[in-house]
């Protein structure tokens, strides 16, 4: 993966980089009883394949490569609806709906969670019935309806309580804590996030834990303690470099590029914004650019760069223009 913290490329740079933006039916049923416990070849076979495909798939999702990523699940779907393996479908529909989450088609990732927890629902799968309505939360806040999210979290964690899970008491509390934040509840927040945070660190979830003092930063720029706002921000950044996790460090990058702002630091705000925009960029995610444009923009007005903010204003428009173009 590229390194975000190689030098900031120039306004002109960018420009040049911006520029290359743009946005079966089974065939062979066994019949009959057995008493071995073993299963049939083929369906070892296909649970096996289905596995090493959805893991690529996981790690295509990780590193923002959201269309290899959906080739590689669909592919583990085809091999478990092969073979009739329901937890493994259910397991990849929720991969699949995070990928539509991921890029902001809800309906489609609905869909997904909604038959996810259907199916796991009707043949005991609990863990995997949590995570869907977890999921369904998610939605939720990314559709900007945190009140609608909370009663999805308390449900699933609650039964994530009631069977000792605590990697996914970590997920839920983490989650419903960023809804309660959402709401403006933040000592609630704050302590579902601690909670989170406390757990991940004991069990050494270095990606889950970037996630939880990520938004803890958040809570605390929103009482005006950017000091530690940032430094929390800088141990997220630590442990998503650590994880090669390229989403969670553009918006690392980006957080501390607008508390810098605020603080006052213009060279460094420029800096940070600078190397999430490039992020961006090689993912090839428009409207991430665009958000950072405008605050590369913001961060050249108040340190006085109008040539700079300027350009940044130029880039940005040239991007919309061509985002808008798109089929």
């Amino acid at each position: 993966m590229n390194n975000p913290c190689a030098p900031p490329a120039k306004p002109r740079v960018l420009a040049t980089l911006l520029a290359t933006l743009t946005v079966g039916l089974l065939i062979g049923l066994s019949a009959g009883c057995s008493s071995t416990p073993e299963q049939p070849e083929r369906v070892l076979e296909s649970k096996n394949l289905a596995a090493r495909r959805a893991e690529s798939g996981d790690a295509q999702y990780t590193q923002g490569n959201y269309d290899q990523a959906l080739y590689f699940y669909e592919l583990a779907l085809e091999e478990h609806r092969s073979v009739d393996n329901e937890p493994g479908v259910a397991r990849t529909l929720n991969s699949i709906g995070k990928l539509h989450l991921e890029r902001g088609a809800y309906e489609d990732a609905v869909d997904a969670f909604s038959a996810a927890r259907d199916i796991s629902q009707r043949i005991g799968e609990s863990r995997i019935s949590r995570q869907s309505i977890n999921n369904l939360g998610e939605v939720e806040l990314r559709r900007g309806e945190p009140a609608d999210a909370v009663p999805l979290f308390e449900e699933a964690l609650a039964e994530a309580e009631a069977e000792n899970d605590e990697e996914e008491r970590a997920i839920l509390l983490h989650n419903l804590g960023t809804a309660k934040v959402r709401l403006g509840r933040y000592e609630e927040g704050r302590d579902h996030l601690r909670e989170a945070r406390r757990i991940n660190e004991d069990r050494e979830r270095f990606s889950e834990l970037a996630a939880n003092l990520y938004m803890l930063a958040f809570v605390h720029a929103r009482e005006d303690d950017l000091e530690r706002a940032r430094a929390l921000l800088d141990e997220a950044l630590d442990h998503d470099k650590r994880m090669e996790n390229s989403v969670g460090i553009a918006k690392d990058l980006m957080a501390l590029g607008i508390v810098e702002r605020w603080l006052g630091n213009y060279d460094r705000s420029l800096d940070y914004l600078q190397r999430s925009l490039q992020i961006h960029i090689v993912r090839n995610d428009a409207q991430a650019a665009l958000q950072l444009l405008s605050e590369l923009e913001r961060s050249a007005q108040v340190a006085g760069r109008e040539d700079e903010a300027r350009e940044y204003s130029e880039q940005r428009q040239r991007v919309e223009t061509a985002t808008t173009a798109a089929p």
